[in-house]
């Protein structure tokens, strides 16, 4: 507010209902954009080797052929790249390049982390947790950057969304709602419990039967939502909705 002209909170409130600029600032000013690649990597190996291959192999009896995953508050987007690149060494593998459909969303109330997200470059230093093998095949060394492939970065769309916007609950890019995998990981915890429950009825809307939830280590599903939900191992801050 000091940056601007405004005296008073009341000035600046006014201000905010009617420049769409200076309110993707005061978006973005709340926002706390920190992700990496392949955080947590005992989920991402459980990603992997198990609920990836069960939710594909539904796939081939389901009305939706598609995986559809979905990061709110993706920030710059490296966890739902990271989730790309697994995809991406599951098609390789079993040699049939036109089996695997996917849609992949990630949100986020920060336009400047988007515009980061869909440019696809980042700091050699973020990628520390990715393995060598997979720095090489999906990453080109740029200066002190890497940035995506044309493979990778082409998998997932980016957009603004607000998780409390009560005009508009779905995505706009998302045709539907039914995804498979929701990650929202470290995005309720800065809310009162209220707003927590009203963002995780959200969420539980979006998300099919049979369906996976990924939360922030200090977040879990409401106390009214515990029995839909359940923890698929003590390590893992991952949840399978019954």
């Amino acid at each position: 507010m000091s940056l601007t002209s405004c005296a008073t909170l009341e000035e600046y409130y006014v201000l905010l209902g009617s420049d769409e600029l200076e309110r993707g600032h005061f978006l973005s000013s709340l926002s706390i954009p920190i992700s990496e690649f392949f955080r947590d990597p005992w989920l991402f190996a459980h990603l992997e080797h198990e609920v990836f291959p069960e939710l594909l192999a539904g796939k081939r009896h389901s009305r939706v052929r598609s995986l559809r995953i979905w990061s709110c508050g993706c920030s710059a987007g490296q966890e739902l790249y990271s989730a790309a690149l697994l995809l991406c060494r599951i098609q390789d593998s079993r040699n049939e390049p036109d089996a695997l459909q996917t849609f992949l969303l990630g949100t986020d109330i920060d336009a400047h982390a988007l515009e980061r997200a869909r440019s696809g470059r980042y700091r050699r230093g973020e990628v520390g947790n990715v393995a060598l093998r997979d720095i090489a095949e999906y990453f080109i060394p740029d200066g002190e950057h890497y940035r995506i492939t044309d493979r990778l970065r082409g998998m997932p769309r980016f957009a603004l969304h607000n998780l409390l916007d009560a005009a508009r609950e779905v995505p706009r890019e998302s045709v539907f709602r039914a995804f498979d995998l929701i990650f929202c990981r470290n995005v309720m915890i800065y809310y009162e419990p209220d707003v927590q429950r009203r963002m995780f009825a959200r969420l539980d809307h979006m998300l099919t039967s049979g369906g996976y939830m990924v939360m922030g280590e200090f977040e879990q599903p409401p106390p009214e939502m515990r029995a839909t939900y359940t923890r698929c191992r003590e390590n893992l801050c991952l949840y399978r909705k019954r």
